[in-house]
């Protein structure tokens, strides 16, 4: 489970380094000649990211860089899938009504995980 703030359509540094020192070639991942070869199928992950932007900002100008980064080319890349992505916008200037029904929907998504 990742869960960190989109910080200039990024990761935070910190997370960032994560990946870079956990999710290591011959590790997480190999080559077959030209081919990647994925090391953690089986394995599934959530991710929960914040932002102050827009949702349609994000998707339509910036193209949606967590998703290509760190779902498509660092998790799904090393065979984690499914990936499960829940993001939320506009944090800064939603109402504390908004805010609870934000974690409302991650609790309904772990509780129904769980049936």
């Amino acid at each position: 489970m990742f869960i960190f703030p989109i910080w200039w359509d990024g990761v935070p540094a910190i997370l960032k380094d994560f990946f870079d020192t956990i999710f290591l070639k011959k590790e997480t991942y190999a080559f077959k000649g030209m081919m990647p070869v994925p090391k953690l199928k089986g394995k599934s992950a959530m991710v929960i990211s914040t932002m102050n932007s827009p949702k349609i900002f994000y998707n339509w100008y910036a193209r949606t860089p967590i998703k290509r980064t760190v779902i498509n080319e660092t998790l799904k890349f090393c065979g984690i899938k499914p990936v499960k992505w829940i993001e939320f916008s506009k944090v800064q200037r939603i109402s504390q009504t908004q805010r609870e029904r934000m974690l409302d929907r991650i609790l309904d998504y772990f509780t129904n995980l769980k049936k």
